[in-house]
């Protein structure tokens, strides 16, 4: 992820419960094709375990009749924010749907959006707030550089949380430590 980039994505969300309306009176639906021709589709549920929903999408077409199989993990908010935490993520928002509806008044989704966290390994050198160390011989090191200064200072402070002899700070990128 680019320095001050985000990760944006959708899931559903298990509280809506859409599955229940998988079935095929209420899935039922008339496609039209650009050729003119219509397909009727519509999905059955085949499992529902621990938050996992095996399903089948059924599709008949005027010469044929298909079908496709799939299983989907709803994920519930915390479950979200948690993975996204352990892989050095910070959650910023989550909405309910595409208009920015709260969460359980939208669509049955979860939008989320995600930032790298100041403490997570991010491989590049560019950035224009610089997070420096001190060690207790007065050698000075640069740690890591951040796009925000908000990033570089809460990543200043988790490692001075660590209560090590080492004095960490922040300074502009343009400004040597």
């Amino acid at each position: 992820m680019v320095p001050g980039g985000r990760l944006l994505f959708d899931s559903r969300d298990p509280a809506a419960r859409e599955w229940e309306r998988w079935n095929p009176v209420d899935s039922r639906r008339r496609v039209s094709l650009p050729d003119g021709s219509r397909v009727g589709i519509w999905t059955e549920v085949t499992a529902v375990r621990d938050g996992v929903v095996s399903f089948t999408r059924h599709y008949t077409l005027p010469d044929a009749v298909l079908s496709s199989t799939a299983t989907l993990r709803f994920r519930t908010e915390d479950e979200l924010r948690s993975t996204l935490e352990a892989a050095g993520l910070v959650v910023e928002r989550v909405h309910g749907g595409w208009e920015r509806q709260p969460v359980g008044a939208g669509d049955g989704e979860f939008i989320v959006v995600a930032r790298r966290s100041a403490g997570s390994p991010d491989g590049d050198r560019g950035g224009r707030w610089v997070v420096w160390r001190q060690d207790d011989n007065g050698n000075r090191y640069e740690v890591a550089r951040r796009e925000l200064r908000a990033d570089a200072d809460e990543l200043a402070a988790a490692m001075e949380a660590r209560g090590h002899k080492q004095t960490y700070w922040v300074a502009a990128a343009d400004r040597p430590g």
